[in-house]
This record gives structure tokens, C-alpha cells and sequence, in this order.
């Protein structure tokens, strides 16, 4: 993944659990640091404490975040609210301060 090679982490915040996500993510899981899943959290985004404890879990500091997603009612919204920098992947054509179509255009 782009980010990985240019020294960045990279993780997901689920709504699932672990096993789901293992089946969602099989073949690709090395693109990813990290995967907290709702079972991990024992919280359902969008409740603040989702991405409280998954950010946590990661041991990031916020403001070292860009979070990025093409849900903005699910994640960006609370993830905003928290302080942390975000970015609509836009796939739906929800508005959002700052849109990406692909993650490739994605600047950090």
C-alpha cells in the first residue's frame, strides 16, 4: 500500500467482529498495522468510544490521525468531532470539507 511505503501506519476501524473481518481481509491483511473490530472496542461506530478505544488500541495520538472513509454519518463525523483530521473517500457523493476520489490522490 502507498502509505505503508512511505513510513506511515495504516489500520481499520470496524463495525464487525474479528472473524468476519479475518474472511473480509483474507489476502490482503499485510496491508494493514492494525484491525479493531467493534469486538475489540465493544463499541459500534458511530459511538465516540469506538474510535476512542480503537485509536487507543493502536497507540496513535489523534493528531497524528488522518481518518479516512466514505461514510461520513459512520466515521467522520464523530472522528471530527474528535479533534482528528478526516477525509471522505468519495464513492456516494456525500459532501464532506475534504474529498478524495481514490486513495491515491490522498495527500499526507
Amino acid at each position: 500500500m502507498l502509505f505503508k511505503k512511505r513510513g506511515y501506519a495504516t489500520g481499520i476501524i470496524s463495525n464487525t467482529e474479528k472473524k468476519l473481518i479475518r474472511i473480509t481481509l483474507a489476502g490482503v491483511e499485510d496491508l494493514f498495522d492494525y484491525v479493531v473490530t467493534a469486538e475489540d472496542t465493544g463499541f459500534y461506530k458511530p459511538n465516540k468510544n469506538a474510535f476512542i478505544k480503537a485509536y487507543k488500541i493502536m497507540g496513535v495520538d489523534l493528531k497524528d490521525v488522518v481518518h479516512v472513509s466514505a461514510y461520513p454519518q459512520y466515521d467522520l463525523e464523530t472522528a471530527s468531532k474528535l479533534g482528528v483530521e478526516t477525509v471522505c473517500l468519495d464513492r456516494y457523493g456525500y459532501s464532506w470539507k475534504r474529498r478524495v476520489h481514490t486513495l491515491d490522490a490522498l495527500e499526507i
